[in-house]
């Protein structure tokens, strides 16, 4: 179903009620798809990396704290549950996320670039880490 750009406010939403409550979710989820389908594979896989390490890490500082402060090793876990959580978003339906899905040059060429974009956020992270520690900086 498409939608009639007219009838779209400045915030995504749809002006008119002259759709009924399913329909307009229909429409919110077919922009949603839309707009994380814009954002390319690099790109939705740079901010589900991101959301991810960040969750990975807090997750980590729970760890850490359980022993010493459970009340703060509990608001760590809950925070990596909400990053990861946040990651899922960027996942789009048309994402490669297995090799089991591969099924041809252009799956593979999806998978590839999606894993190169999960991986940016780690690579920025640990480069400069190797390259000080290498030359003693």
């Amino acid at each position: 179903m498409a939608i009639d750009p007219s009838l779209i406010d400045e915030n995504g939403f749809v002006k008119s009620t002259a759709y009924t409550p399913e329909q307009l979710a229909a429409m919110r989820q077919e922009k949603a798809v839309a707009d994380l389908e814009s954002m390319g594979g690099v790109g939705r896989g740079v901010y589900y990396g991101i959301d991810s390490m960040q969750g990975n890490l807090f997750n980590a500082a729970g760890q850490l704290l359980e022993p010493f402060a459970p009340g703060m090793a509990n608001a760590a876990y809950k925070a990596g549950l909400r990053n990861q959580q946040e990651a899922q978003r960027y996942i789009a339906p048309s994402d490669i996320m297995t090799t089991d899905q591969i099924d041809g040059l252009g799956t593979g060429l999806s998978y590839v670039s999606r894993k190169v974009g999960e991986n940016l956020p780690n690579m920025a992270v640990t480069i400069p880490a190797a390259i000080a520690a290498r030359y003693g900086m």
